[in-house]
């Protein structure tokens, strides 16, 4: 059996992490071990975590649901590391859609895009997840609209792409709606 903290206590780098990764999805290392990582008190081991937490949950989008109350509270905790945010928010773009965490998910994706003191990454995945929301509940275009064009304001390249990709997909989905 993996020791998620023994290898992520060892280093920070892509290869240890899709180390991890790989234990997880072969069950060598328990996803809730990773969780417990990311909600405990050592910030360096949470940040590693959470990296590890969002690869997962690219190939395994469903293993974050039994864990996702948690994580966005943690998400949106005063003096969380912005790598617990972006993480968290990178894995929101897997998730199956829809889900009863659906309200959860696209509350806690507009708390990231208000304050524009949260990363680009952070709101850049928030804008991305809260995109593919909109074939599902697209009444909270009107909301997004609002916040892309508050976010599109000295927004850099990566973000004002996202805002693009988002506003097209608002257009795509009028017509159905």
């Amino acid at each position: 059996m993996g020791n998620a903290r023994v290898l992520l206590s060892h280093s920070h780098s892509k290869k240890v992490t899709d180390l991890v990764v790989n234990d997880v999805l072969h069950n060598k290392i328990a996803f809730g071990e990773i969780i417990d990582l990311m909600m405990g008190n050592d910030k360096m081991l949470a940040q590693r975590a959470a990296w590890v937490m969002s690869y997962v949950v690219q190939r395994q989008p469903a293993s974050m649901f039994p864990h996702i109350e948690k994580l966005m509270k943690k998400a949106k905790a005063e003096n969380v590391h912005v790598a617990i945010k972006r993480n968290v928010m990178r894995a929101c773009i897997y998730l199956p859609k829809p889900s009863k965490y659906d309200g959860l998910i696209i509350d806690t994706c507009f708390y990231f895009l208000n304050d524009l003191q949260n990363s680009i990454a952070v709101r850049a995945f928030a804008v991305q997840t809260l995109t593919k929301y909109l074939k599902y509940y697209f009444d909270i275009h009107e909301e997004l609209e609002i916040l892309l064009e508050y976010n599109s304001v000295n927004a850099s390249a990566a973000m004002k792409n996202v805002i693009a990709k988002c506003r097209n997909e608002i257009k795509i989905q009028e017509r159905y709606h």
